[in-house]
């Protein structure tokens, strides 16, 4: 959201992207972010105000030319919304994202170490059941067991593992309205079990096979965790810095950007989610796994150098 220092500019820069919004689809994003924050000093102002017409005004053509702009072919809003849009909200709050994925890997990090160091701190990290049972397999020299699926069954697998993660995205960004504390509590719990089971297999001779079978799909998988972590700490931060336009306007400009982000978090997830139901499962040579989490870096990458590869006033 562009920042101004009144609500004189704040009109007057509606009333330029107005006109820009007929040949540009960024200057349509823009002007959606900055419409509720005119629209909240026009209700505001004095009816009497020598300025009240003529934001008025400009506040109807502002609304008109974003109505015009549902009419734009979807293929290029999704085309606008995956490089321009995407691009712009991880830039502008890179901060909640750098929390979320330090805080994500850090805590597998410290519970790989820590498991390795120290095994009695396992059941904690992991939890007592899952413990002991990942290292019955371990002492009977079974490979990891999850994957292990009837071809049959893998596309039903495919939509039950997808709407798992779904619904530990949706907890994770919503628990930012705990005033982030729950989106802390669930990035430090996976990341400990994420660690926590690494360490149990690193002391087996299957690590290789288990890591490899799990970065198939985790790559992509555990990313999108770490981003609904984001958005959960874009919301939280609301509480913390309201900044001038307070905690419930921010909240729902806020909740705005987060629902533009979460649609790349569901789609990451379908796409995790067929891995992980139709590719994992055929225990594939070492190599083609490989090329899989190959894939899955360079998709991450990719998207990476996008969004930071042009840096922005926001």
């Amino acid at each position: 959201m562009p920042h101004t220092t009144s609500p004189e500019e704040t009109f007057a820069q509606i009333d330029r992207l107005t006109r820009e919004a007929r040949h540009s689809i960024d200057a349509i994003l823009e002007l959606r972010n900055l419409y509720p924050v005119a629209a909240i000093w026009f209700h505001s102002l004095d009816k009497g105000s020598l300025h009240y017409p003529r934001y008025e005004q400009i506040l109807i053509e502002a609304r008109t030319r974003l109505d015009y702009a549902g009419n734009v072919p979807m293929t290029r809003k999704l085309k606008t919304w995956l490089l321009s849009d995407i691009p712009h909200l991880l830039r502008k709050y890179r901060w909640q994202f750098l929390l979320s994925f330090v805080l994500f890997w850090g805590s597998a990090i410290f519970s790989f170490l820590g498991g390795l160091l120290y095994p009695e701190l396992n059941p904690a990290f992991l939890g007592a059941e899952a413990y002991h049972h990942y290292l019955d397999q371990i002492r009977q020299g079974i490979k990891f067991q999850n994957f292990f699926i009837p071809t049959a069954d893998m596309p039903l697998v495919s939509v039950l593992v997808f709407l798992n993660n779904f619904q530990v995205a949706i907890l994770t960004a919503a628990s930012g309205l705990l005033f982030g504390i729950g989106t802390f509590y669930i990035l430090l719990k996976n990341g400990f079990m994420v660690g926590s089971l690494s360490a149990l297999y690193f002391q087996s001779a299957h690590f290789i096979d288990f890591e490899s079978q799990i970065l198939q799909h985790g790559v992509i998988e555990l990313t999108a965790i770490a981003l609904a972590g984001g958005i959960g700490f874009m919301i939280g931060s609301v509480f913390y810095f309201p900044g001038r336009y307070g905690r419930l306007s921010l909240l729902r400009w806020r909740a705005a950007d987060a629902g533009r982000l979460f649609l790349l978090v569901f789609l990451m997830l379908v796409m995790a989610g067929l891995i992980e139901g139709l590719i994992t499962p055929l225990h594939l040579p070492m190599y083609l796994r490989g090329m899989v989490i190959l894939g899955s870096l360079l998709i991450i990458a990719t998207g990476g150098y996008l969004s930071f590869r042009r840096p922005r006033t926001d």
